[in-house]
């Protein structure tokens, strides 16, 4: 029976979003960690504003 044991360890760092009190830390890691996700974000928004609109201006340019 030990194989299971990692199992049922496991399963007790997973957050448990029932009550206010548990998205309040949730919330607060969030925020805590918040330049992680503006890490991610960045390279995606470059992304889109070079993929997306820069070249609405040689549209725009073209149509003048």
């Amino acid at each position: 029976m030990s194989f299971m044991s990692p199992k049922l360890t496991a399963s007790r760092d997973v957050i448990d979003l029932r009550t206010k009190k548990e998205w309040k830390l949730l919330w607060k890691k969030i925020w805590y960690y918040k330049w992680v996700y503006l890490l991610m974000l960045f390279p995606g928004l470059a992304l889109v504003i070079l993929f997306r609109y820069f070249p609405m201006y040689g549209i725009q340019l073209a149509f003048k």
